[in-house]
C-alpha cells in the first residue's frame, strides 16, 4: 500500500472562524489543504478532495454573510491537480 499527500493552496483565516470566543480572536491562522491519494492492492481511493472551485469565487453564497475571514492562496485558473503528475 501507497500513501501519497498533495499540498493543494490554503488560506489564512481568523481564530474567530473556529471559536469566536477564543482569547485568539483577530489571531491569523495559516491553514494548508491536502488530498491524499491511497494506492491499495484492492484499489485506488482519493480522499479529501477539498472544496468546490465556486467557493472562492463566492464565499458569500456557500459560507453565509460573515465578514471576509478568510484569504485563499491558490491563484485562479489552478486547479488542484495541475501540479500533480500521476502516483506510480
Amino acid at each position: 500500500m501507497k500513501l501519497f499527500a498533495f499540498h493543494c493552496g490554503g488560506e489564512v483565516t481568523d481564530m474567530a472562524v473556529f471559536d469566536p470566543f477564543d482569547p485568539s480572536v483577530g489571531h491569523k491562522l495559516a491553514m494548508p489543504y491536502f488530498f491524499y491519494v491511497i494506492q491499495h492492492p484492492e484499489g485506488t481511493v482519493l480522499f479529501d478532495t477539498g472544496i468546490h472551485p465556486s467557493v472562492r469565487e463566492a464565499p458569500a453564497e456557500h459560507m453565509g454573510e460573515a465578514p471576509e475571514p478568510s484569504t485563499g492562496n491558490l491563484p485562479f485558473g489552478r486547479g488542484t491537480t495541475s501540479g500533480a503528475s500521476s502516483p506510480r
